[in-house]
């Protein structure tokens, strides 16, 4: 099938940054240097009064998070390689339709799933309120994404069509995306009179001119022959650390697409680089994913040009079920620190700061590494990323995911082992268990440490155990639980005879919420 000029210039907007296809991390000092980013520690929100308050400070965007499922979209463009059912077998929860309302919306209403719609023109005019009309014809909306990667020369205009569907649609979520990293100044601008003009003004601006109600990015990190990008944790903490200090949930785009010929580079991801990038993201705070794409017109993304599912699909359903039971719980939760933890000789990526006590404000980790001891479990990229968290009762979580992953490399083919030491005060802590969404007692070996197998770019979510549950998990019927049980220990039984690992569990088991 060959690629209207649409679908290419969609291909194009969304892979700008050609430095995104490096598999080489860069340097601190030298992406400071490039002007690509600033001020990654502020935490103040700019004095920008050009448009007026930030909706995001009145909290509109994480209110909408937590009183909807964990957000699960593909970009959708085809209304013929698209369905119901096969969308939803990905563990998709959300239709996100890219333009064509009267062809793509049906689809959406048929399968009865929630939907998205994107609104691609830059203005207001009749046409695009005539658009709007006819997509709210549809019933099911709870979002809109409005332009896409606009510059700052759009941004004006772009908050003009923001304003007016939050007029129309109070409830639903309104948002736009931001461009990657490693672009020039003209490029965020949208041309060359502001030639200091940076990724951080970009950001900033994206919140305070355009006012989204959360912050969304993409970043296509897997290129041909190497690993991920050099930018790719880069991106991931400028574009936190900018929400943050607008008090700013935050999403962004998964790699789900292939174009291997330059100067795009781009490698279908493997099993293990799709959960490094859904699982990494969760450990820095972030509660929403959309894929890019659903279809591509002749590329090769979640579906072919045919409509027939791709490998990356079969792989996709099983982590994005497993990142909604964690999202269950992660959209209550501020993140408050994210470390790496790198193995023996290994770099720190740029702008990630290692594991040390009390990161993240909690008092009771020790030790968090890689357990070497087993064969094979030192070696490049064979490293892990933590993440802290806090509730609304001052309640404090941990996010450990297994970072690494590799071209044409499973979740089982990079499994690492890690072990996290505790106070003495800590005998056992309340897991959430990914494949149940159910939470768990673990209790910690003799030497208070908690030793845990995990796949390839995969996290566990934990939370000390004070007696409260973890918030947002719903507890199904005895007679659901009974299967979800039974489903767990087979599950752990068998990893455990493979591995030869020990694990301490207690039956899931209704607590307070």
């Amino acid at each position: 099938m060959k690629k209207s000029k649409e679908q290419e210039n969609l291909i194009h907007r969304h892979a700008i940054a050609v430095l995104s296809a490096l598999p080489v991390l860069a340097g601190a000092p030298a992406i400071e240097a490039a002007g690509i980013v600033r001020g990654l520690d502020e935490v103040a929100a700019p004095t920008d009064t050009r448009v007026g308050d930030v909706r995001g400070t009145s909290g509109i965007g994480r209110q909408w998070i937590r009183s909807h499922p964990f957000t699960l979209t593909a970009l959708s463009q085809q209304a013929a390689l698209t369905n119901g059912a096969t969308y939803r077998g990905a563990g998709l929860n959300t239709f996100l339709a890219w333009k064509r309302p009267a062809e793509l919306l049906p689809i959406a209403v048929g399968g009865d799933l929630p939907w998205h719609f994107h609104l691609s023109e830059t203005t207001l005019t009749q046409t695009v309120i005539d658009e709007i009309t006819l997509a709210a014809g549809h019933p099911g909306n709870t979002g809109w994404i409005v332009n896409d990667e606009p510059t700052f020369l759009e941004m004006a205009d772009t908050a003009v069509i923001v304003d007016h569907v939050r007029q129309r649609f109070p409830e639903a979520l309104v948002y736009t995306n931001a461009f990657p990293i490693g672009a020039d100044a003209q490029t965020y601008y949208g041309d060359g009179s502001n030639p200091n003009y940076d990724y951080s003004n970009y950001l900033d601006d994206i919140a305070t001119i355009v006012r989204p109600d959360v912050m969304m990015y993409d970043f296509y990190p897997f290129g041909i022959g190497g690993v991920h990008s050099g930018f790719y944790y880069t991106n991931l903490m400028a574009v936190r650390a900018r929400a943050r200090s607008h008090e700013l949930p935050y999403w962004a785009w998964i790699q789900a697409w292939e174009k291997p010929a330059p100067p795009f580079d781009k490698r279908l991801p493997s099993e293990s680089d799709l959960r490094f990038q859904m699982f990494t993201h969760l450990a820095a705070g972030y509660q929403g994913f959309s894929y890019f794409a659903w279809d591509l017109g002749d590329l090769t993304s979640l579906v072919d040009a045919s409509g027939n599912t791709s490998p990356l699909y079969d792989v996709a359903g099983p982590a994005n079920r497993e990142v909604e039971n964690l999202g269950q719980a992660l959209r209550f939760l501020e993140n408050t620190d994210v470390r790496y933890v790198a193995n023996t000789g290994n770099p720190t990526p740029a702008l990630m700061t290692d594991w040390a006590p009390g990161a993240g404000g909690d008092p009771f980790i020790l030790r968090v590494d890689i357990d070497r001891s087993f064969p094979g479990s030192t070696g490049p990229w064979k490293d892990g990323v933590i993440g802290f968290f806090s509730d609304d009762e001052d309640e404090r979580y941990f996010m450990l995911t297994n970072a690494y992953h590799g071209e044409n490399m499973t979740a089982a083919d990079t499994l690492l082992h890690f072990e996290i030491e505790f106070d003495a005060a800590i005998t056992q802590v309340l897991r959430l268990n990914r494949l149940t969404g159910m939470d768990e007692i673990v209790q910690l070996d003799p030497s208070n440490t908690l030793r845990l197998a995990l796949p390839g770019g995969t996290g566990m979510l934990f939370k000390y155990d004070t007696g409260r549950g973890f918030p947002g998990v719903v507890i199904p019927e005895p007679s659901t639980l009974c299967v979800l049980c039974g489903i767990a220990l087979t599950v752990i039984a068998a990893a455990s005879r493979r591995r030869g690992t020990t694990w301490w569990v207690v039956l899931p088991r209704r607590r307070d919420t």
